[in-house]
């Protein structure tokens, strides 16, 4: 939730950054995760794929929730971003 957190601050998003520590606190983490990737979207800021997959590992990330259905559309953005990238000839595999 931290590295959320800093995302946000980083960005300048202050008041998302201070409600996200405040739901950690209250170890609201599921509710947390889902209002971190709405705002994500909402700024236009893609996080890490490295954060984005430990979120999606974590127990606490349901599925069906905002947070799962963001974050898995964040992933399958940045791979299709990836294979975009790739040099010609190169085989991109799932």
């Amino acid at each position: 939730m931290a590295d959320f957190a800093q995302i946000l601050e980083e960005a300048k998003a202050y008041e998302h950054a201070d409600m996200l520590d405040n739901i950690a606190i209250a170890g609201e983490f599921a509710i947390g995760f889902d209002f971190a990737m709405l705002s994500c979207r909402e700024l236009g800021i893609t996080p890490s794929t490295q954060l984005l997959q430990s979120m999606m590992g974590s127990p606490r990330c349901e599925k069906g929730s905002h947070a799962y259905e963001i974050g898995n559309a964040l992933l399958r953005k940045t791979k299709a971003t990836d294979a975009d990238n790739e040099p010609p000839g190169t085989v991109v595999r799932d």
